[in-house]
C-alpha cells in the first residue's frame, strides 16, 4: 500500500484486510451492565455457549461502575436472576431487603462475575464494540478492538446490552433519542463518595428542620434501625449557596444514596449535566469535565454547609459518567406509560416487573416524569415543593409499588433478524422509560433476551420466529414471574 493515497483532507480510506475470527459462540452479549448480566445468566442457563463483551474492567454498569448502590424496590418484588444475584450478595454482606434493597458496588461486581463463572460463560474485559456482522439483515457478531487489535467474534444470536443500541444502530435498526417532541434527554450525572461523614448531625438535622426534606416513605426506617436508602432535600441551604455563586444554577437539592451509618460514607447523587448527546465522546468528555466542577462545587457546599460534614473528605467517584438517556429502538411494539400504567398484559409477556411510584404521587400531584430534560426544572416547580412541605407521612401511605407487563416484541428491533435489544435502549417511549430503565427491571429483561436469543440458536429460528409458549416456559423455570395466568 506504500504507493497508495489513503488520506485526503476529510476522510481516510482503510485498506481492505482480513480480520481473525477469535470466537464462535451461540450467544453474543455485547455490554456487561445489568442487563447483559440478566442476558449472559439466561442464555447459558439455557444451554447456550456465550460470551460477554464489556468495555470496563468488571460487570454491572451503572450499578457499578456508576456507583449506583440503591435499588428503589422491595425485596419481595425482586424475581428471576436479579433477585438470586441480591440474595447471594444478602449472605456475604449487608446488602439489606425492605422497602428498599441497598449493596456494595465492590461486592456486587464479585459475585456477578463468580455466577458467570458458575455457568461457564467466558466475559472479554477491556474491550469496546465496533461494528455488527451483517449478512442478508441479519446480524452474525460483532467486530472488537482491544489491546490485541481488532478481532472478529461469530454468533448465532445477538443480545444488544451497550445501553445505547450501539450495535442494531449501526446495523441499520431505526432508532429514536430521548423525548419525542424535541429529543431532548435526561441529564448526566456523576455520582461520588464521601467518608468521615457525621449521620447521626444528618439525621438529627432532618428531624429538626422537616420542612427541608423530600418526606421519605423509609422514614421511620430511618428513625428505627437507620438503615437509610436516601436522604433528599437541604434546599435552603442549596437555595443559599446558589445565590452566593457557589453552586451551578441547575443544582437544587442534595441527594444522599447508599448511607453507612456504620462507616460513616455516604455516596452522593446531585450534579446534573444537560443537553449533551451520550452517544457522542466529544460531548462524553465535555459531560465528564462538567460534573467533575459540579462534583467539587457540592464537596465544598457539603463541608461547609452541611451538619456533620464539617471534615468530610472524597473517597472515589464513580468510574463512568451516569448518562440516563440515549437511543432507544424502535422495536415491533413500543411500550408505553400508559401500557404500564393500565397494567396492559401482552400475550407475549416476557416479565411481571414493579415499580416503584414517584414524590408525585406523595404529594397527591400528576404526572410521572423523572429526570425531565428541561434544565431548571426542580426549580421551576415550586407547587410540587410546596405540597411535599406539607405532606403528612401519617395521612399518606408511602408511595405503592406498582406491577405491569413487559412485552418480548419491544426486544426486537425492526428491519433486522439475529439480534435483541436490551437496557435501557429497550423499545419504550420516553415517559414509558420511567418504568423501564431501572437496575434491576433490565436486568430481568436481559435474562429474556438472551433466554430468547439461547432458544432461537439452539432450534436454529429466526428470533421473530421463536415460540413464545416455549419462552415462557423457560422464563418460569428461570425464575421469572409472567403473572397470576403466566402469560
Amino acid at each position: 500500500m506504500s504507493g497508495k493515497k489513503i488520506t485526503s483532507k476529510r476522510v481516510v480510506i482503510e485498506p481492505e484486510r482480513s480480520i481473525p475470527v477469535t470466537a464462535k459462540v451461540d450467544v453474543l452479549v455485547a455490554g456487561g451492565g445489568a442487563a447483559g448480566f440478566g442476558a449472559a445468566i439466561g442464555a447459558a442457563r439455557t444451554g447456550a455457549r456465550t460470551m460477554v463483551v464489556e468495555r470496563n474492567n468488571c460487570l454491572g454498569g451503572t450499578a457499578t461502575a456508576g456507583m449506583m448502590a440503591n435499588l428503589n424496590v422491595t425485596g419481595p418484588h425482586l424475581i428471576g436472576v436479579a433477585h438470586e444475584l441480591l440474595c447471594r450478595l444478602a449472605d456475604i454482606d449487608r446488602a439489606w431487603f425492605g422497602r428498599v434493597v441497598t449493596f456494595s458496588p465492590e461486592l456486587m461486581k464479585q459475585v456477578m462475575l463468580e455466577m458467570l463463572e458458575e455457568e461457564g460463560v467466558k466475559p472479554l474485559f477491556y474491550t469496546m464494540i465496533s461494528q455488527p456482522i451483517v449478512e442478508d439483515n441479519t446480524v452474525k457478531g460483532v467486530i472488537v478492538e482491544n489491546k490485541s487489535g481488532r478481532q472478529a467474534i461469530l454468533s448465532k444470536a445477538v443480545v444488544d446490552c451497550t445501553g445505547d443500541a450501539d450495535l442494531a444502530y449501526r446495523a441499520g435498526a431505526p432508532c429514536t433519542v430521548g423525548r419525542e417532541e424535541d429529543h431532548k434527554t435526561r441529564p448526566m450525572t456523576l455520582l461520588f463518595r464521601l467518608g468521615n461523614v457525621g449521620i447521626d448531625e444528618i439525621i438529627e438535622y432532618c428531624r429538626e428542620h422537616p420542612d427541608q426534606f423530600i418526606p421519605s416513605p423509609y422514614w421511620n426506617v430511618l428513625q428505627k434501625e437507620k438503615k437509610v436508602l436516601r436522604i433528599e432535600g437541604f434546599y435552603d441551604i442549596m437555595e443559599a449557596a446558589r445565590k452566593r455563586g457557589e453552586l451551578d444554577s441547575n443544582i437544587h437539592y442534595l441527594r444522599f444514596e447508599g448511607v453507612d451509618t456504620e462507616n460513616g460514607t455516604i455516596i452522593v447523587n446531585t450534579s446534573r449535566v444537560y443537553d449533551l448527546d451520550g452517544t457522542d465522546a466529544q460531548q462524553l468528555s465535555i459531560g465528564e469535565i462538567e460534573a467533575r466542577r459540579q462534583m467539587m462545587q457540592i464537596l465544598q457546599v457539603i463541608r461547609k454547609w452541611v451538619p456533620g460534614c464539617e471534615d468530610a473528605f472524597l473517597i472515589n467517584s464513580a468510574t463512568n459518567l451516569g448518562v440516563r438517556e440515549t437511543r432507544r429502538i424502535i422495536g415491533e411494539y413500543v411500550f408505553t406509560h400508559e401500557d404500564a400504567g393500565n397494567k396492559v398484559r401482552f400475550n407475549d409477556t416476557v416479565a411481571r416487573l414493579w415499580r416503584r411510584a414517584g414524590h408525585k404521587w406523595l404529594a397527591g400531584m400528576p404526572g410521572v416524569e423523572m429526570h425531565s430534560p428541561d434544565a431548571g426544572e426542580g426549580l421551576r416547580d415550586e407547587a410540587f415543593n410546596q405540597r411535599m412541605k406539607t405532606y403528612d407521612p401519617d395521612k399518606i401511605p408511602p408511595p405503592p409499588e406498582k406491577d405491569f407487563y413487559f412485552p418480548y416484541r419491544s426486544l426486537i428491533p425492526q428491519k433486522l433478524d439475529g439480534i435483541l435489544v436490551a437496557g435501557r435502549s429497550m423499545s419504550v417511549s420516553h415517559l414509558g422509560d420511567t418504568w423501564t430503565r431501572g437496575i434491576m427491571i433490565v436486568m430481568v429483561c436481559g435474562q429474556a433476551a438472551g433466554t430468547a436469543a439461547a432458544l432461537a440458536a439452539k432450534d436454529n429460528v429466526e428470533i421473530r420466529g421463536l415460540d413464545i409458549s416455549r419462552l415462557q416456559k423457560e422464563l418460569i423455570d428461570q425464575g421469572v414471574e409472567l403473572g397470576e395466568e403466566g402469560t
